[in-house]
This record gives structure tokens, C-alpha cells and sequence, in this order.
């Protein structure tokens, strides 16, 4: 079971490391989308 070791690691902290940046993504943009969407909504300035 040598095998499963390193690239096993090595494979999640890739992956770990990308859907770290998708979910950064996401976040923003639904963080901008809701700001737009309660500033046009609710409060009229």
C-alpha cells in the first residue's frame, strides 16, 4: 500500500487547493449579486 501514500496526499492538496479558489469565486461574485440585488431592492436611495 505504498502507492496510496504521497500521490494520494498530493491529489487531495491539489484538489483542496482548486476548489478553494472555485469556491472563493462563487462567493464573491454571489456576495456582489446579493449587495446589487438589497441595495436595488430595499433601500432606495
Amino acid at each position: 500500500m505504498s502507492f496510496v501514500g504521497p500521490p494520494l496526499y498530493e491529489w487531495i492538496s491539489h484538489n483542496l487547493f482548486v476548489i478553494a479558489i472555485i469556491i472563493g469565486c462563487v462567493a464573491v461574485m454571489g456576495y456582489f449579486f446579493y449587495n446589487t440585488r438589497r441595495n436595488k431592492g430595499r433601500y432606495r436611495q
